[in-house]
């Protein structure tokens, strides 16, 4: 490595503006990038001046989140696809780093039974119309009740239910609602309906018309929650809070 002379406040300063190590060299001052044993060297250097040594440990391009954001997002999630899909990266670039970092991922690593463990669909390549999505949560809904034992009945009609979910207790009018828009921490949901009375405007549902409503998000997750909790209710955030928990569903178990 060339003699060239930096502080630790200029090294601190480079690492964390320099995009790569190439690019954290030329901050530093360097004609090319060196070798393997000076690399080494500025990485003691580093830390022993207490510099953050992520990037410069990095096997690849310098991810745009810090080892503070992955650690709180690992701590926040269920599975590798949440962690990765907080952060904006691939599921092998953030299980690398975690690694790397020498993360606790104990609780992801015993996730794999979790649904769902990948998005339904990506939310950033999302360019279809609401239809199109509220088409297949429809068909989410209907392979749900299926899964548990019901006789799903679609009506011929527009009606105020959806689809008609019959069991050994009864009928149950179901209302499938989707949201691809994120907001407040969760999905927002709109709960309302065109009134017959007064077409350019929309009402919410009641009790009298479905008996609960089957949720359905972009990422996958599936609430189902009763029309007594809704009643008269027009738009609602899901899955911002522990408050939804007890509501949400697999398909699975």
């Amino acid at each position: 490595m060339e003699a060239i002379d930096y502080s630790d406040e200029q090294l601190a300063i480079a690492v964390r503006l320099a995009r790569s190590k190439s690019d954290l060299y030329r901050q530093l001052g360097f004609a090319r990038r060196p070798g393997q044993k000076s690399h080494l060297k500025l990485l003691a250097r580093a830390r022993a001046a207490g510099i953050d040594t992520a990037m410069i440990e990095a096997p690849g391009p310098r991810v745009a989140w810090t080892a503070e954001d992955l650690s709180e997002a690992i701590r926040s999630s269920r599975t590798w696809a949440e962690v990765a899909r907080s952060l904006g990266s691939s599921w092998a670039t953030v299980k690398r780093h975690a690694a790397r970092l020498d993360v606790d991922a104990s609780h992801l690593e015993n996730s794999n039974h979790l649904i769902p463990t990948t998005p339904l669909l990506d939310a950033r390549a999302i360019a279809v119309h609401d239809r199109t999505f509220w088409d297949a949560a429809q068909h989410l809904a209907c392979a749900w009740y299926i899964r548990h034992g019901y006789r799903v009945l679609l009506p011929s009609a527009p009606e105020s239910a959806d689809l008609y979910a019959l069991d050994t207790t009864g009928l149950l009018r179901v209302q499938v609602k989707s949201s691809i828009r994120r907001a407040k921490g969760g999905f927002a949901f709109n709960l309302t309906r065109r009134d017959c009375n007064d077409p350019a405007e929309r009402r919410a549902y009641s009790t009298e018309e479905v008996d609960e409503f089957f949720l359905v998000t972009v990422e996958g997750g599936m609430y189902r929650v009763s029309a007594e909790v809704l009643d008269s209710v027009k738009s609602v955030y899901i899955g911002g809070s522990n408050k939804w928990a007890p509501y949400r569903v697999s398909m699975f178990s």
